[in-house]
């Protein structure tokens, strides 16, 4: 009958903040969706503009999902991934606009390409700890901060020229809501979600194995093996046998090893 003790974790999986920035997201997306329904409906590029933001929000909701499992392998990765490709459809999207106006701002291209860098490195990081097989995740994972700290830098380029409406105060309102509040979000969530990829693989490393051991409990008792015999005693006075079934029996025994018998009852008979 085999016997398996299940790993003890060492380090409880902790609860995966990010989701929660991630959720609030898509929560502001969905919100100004709504609120500007009427107006992106009478766009040129209504449908593409409706459904791009849409699919963000699924991805969003899909990514916060993924983490509230604390689950690592293919649901985080996939998560991650999926997180990569809200910048990519950002990109697509400016893409698709500019090239029907015949205008391409090569300037803002570029702006939008390093705000997928963040992401970017979430792919790598995510991968990397991944595929370590050993206990030691290595220097990469000690980089988790990385994607955080572009993304503030590119955060604080992307709006220096917007702080000078912060001065007027109904232009400042808007410009919190829609440029300072999920730009917050943004960061706040890729810090959070660095921080996680690194932790859920290193706590997995320093769990216990599984130990596993074999006993059968309907197997026959193996009679022990005949000690040699001491100095100043005999072969025979060291050692006697069982009449029952003929098992070498010590000296001390009252009752055989082998079959159970009372070996004082044997000696009486």
């Amino acid at each position: 009958m085999e016997n398996y003790n299940a790993p003890t974790p060492q380090n409880k999986l902790k609860f995966p903040f990010a989701a929660i920035f991630f959720l609030l997201q898509a929560a502001n997306i969905l919100w100004y969706l709504l609120r500007n329904m009427i107006e992106l409906s009478y766009s040129s590029y209504a449908s593409i503009q409706i459904l791009t933001r849409i699919t963000v929000i699924v991805i969003y909701v899909y990514v916060a999902v993924a983490l509230l499992f604390r689950k690592r392998g293919g649901l985080l990765i996939s998560a991650v991934l999926a997180l990569f490709a809200i910048p990519v459809i950002d990109i697509i999207r400016y893409l698709w606009i500019s090239l029907a106006n015949d205008f391409t701002d090569s300037a803002e291209l570029l702006k939008m390409a390093v705000g997928a860098l963040p992401y970017l490195l979430l792919v790598v990081l995510v991968l990397y700890c991944n595929s370590k097989k050993d206990a030691a995740m290595g220097a990469l994972a000690n980089l988790w901060f990385i994607p955080g700290v572009i993304a503030i830098l590119h955060f604080l380029t992307q709006n220096r020229g917007l702080l000078a409406f912060l001065r007027y105060r109904t232009i400042a309102l808007e410009f919190i809501r829609f440029y300072i509040i999920p730009g917050v979000l943004e960061v706040v969530g890729i810090f959070l979600l660095g921080y996680w990829i690194s932790y859920i693989y290193s706590a997995d490393k320093k769990t216990v194995r599984p130990v596993y051991y074999n006993y059968n409990y309907n197997a026959t008792p193996i009679p022990p093996t005949p000690s040699q015999p001491m100095s100043g005693q005999s072969t025979s006075a060291q050692h006697r046998f069982c009449g029952a079934c003929g098992a070498p029996v010590a000296p001390q025994n009252a009752f055989c090893p082998a079959c159970g018998s009372n070996l004082s009852q044997q000696m009486n008979g």
